[in-house]
């Protein structure tokens, strides 16, 4: 297959973690703009995982026993990068040594298993194994932007953030995304890191988000979106795309820097539906990071 000269214009997908999936931004993207906008979100994820699921960083673990039994599962330990983790509420298709299976993470024990689909032949596996996470078949869709060729939302590093890893990691997981996409030229955005709602404006964890959306900015410049600072600067008129009316509560959070109590789903603070809609949308229109704002002429005003 041909290298592609550019991501498709037309089709989004959507690296990120809970934020995106509870507000479903991606279909609502796609109803806005008439692009196609694909989930490939995981809550709980973060940028090393979303790397290695794209494909763009390897992923090796040793097989317990050194055998892939004939059926049924075995246990998967001593991953490398050291840094991956497995969520417990999600399952990943993967492939060990031309033997596909979903790679899970039991809560029975703890460990992290990797279940054979079908019954076939044992599998000799000395050592540290190559693992593909999602590989290219009809049911992977987590790292399905990297084999489809379609342009990618970055809306990682909410969870780098909570288990205290470096913003660094999380810049240098982005541009090798962005390094090793099919593409020539890829299109891609950045977004914010959104609030929690105990990361009010003058605490030390809104000090340390802030550096971290900082230095996000400085490295990706107008491939960087606000949705989360467009909502807080045009409250009424997010409020009203929203169809909410506002409440005595909405102000207070604005001026805290968080997410209105209106536009959110839950005392953490993630999006709502309504509240996670327009953001993304309405930021983008007036600026040059995003190439799926081509749609707008599609839209009525």
């Amino acid at each position: 297959m041909a290298t592609p000269k550019r991501s498709s214009r037309k089709r989004w997908v959507h690296f990120g973690d809970s934020f995106t999936r509870v507000s479903k931004v991606a279909p609502a993207l796609g109803e806005l703009t008439g692009y196609m906008h694909l989930d490939a979100s995981v809550p709980g994820d973060n940028s090393l995982t979303a790397a290695i699921r794209s494909g763009s960083i390897g992923l090796k673990g040793e097989v317990l026993g050194g055998k892939i039994p004939s059926s049924g599962d075995i246990e998967v330990l001593n991953f490398a990068p050291h840094g991956y983790k497995m969520l417990e509420q999600w399952d990943y298709n993967a492939e060990i040594l031309g033997v596909r299976g979903i790679l899970i993470l039991r809560s029975t024990d703890g460990k992290v298993h990797f279940e054979r689909n079908r019954p076939g032949h044992e599998v000799d596996a000395p050592g540290a194994s190559e693992i593909i996470l999602d590989p290219t078949h009809e049911q992977q869709h987590l790292g399905q932007g990297f084999h489809t060729n379609s342009s990618i939302v970055f809306a990682i590093g909410r969870n780098d953030l909570d288990t205290q890893q470096e913003v660094g990691g999380l810049v240098d997981h982005i541009r090798v995304m962005i390094d090793k996409h099919p593409a020539e030229q890829v299109e891609f955005v950045v977004t914010e890191i959104p609030p929690w709602q105990n990361e009010k404006i003058g605490t030390p964890e809104r000090e340390k988000l802030d550096a971290w959306n900082n230095r996000l900015k400085e490295e990706f410049g107008d491939r960087y979106i606000e949705p989360v600072q467009w909502v807080l600067k045009h409250l009424e008129k997010s409020l009203s795309l929203a169809d909410k009316r506002m409440t005595r509560l909405d102000r207070p959070s604005v001026e805290s820097g968080v997410i209105p109590v209106s536009l959110k789903e839950d005392e953490r603070g993630h999006f709502s539906i309504d509240g996670g809609k327009h953001g993304p949308w309405e930021c983008t229109k007036s600026s040059n990071a995003c190439t799926w704002c081509d749609a707008r002429s599609q839209l009525a005003e």
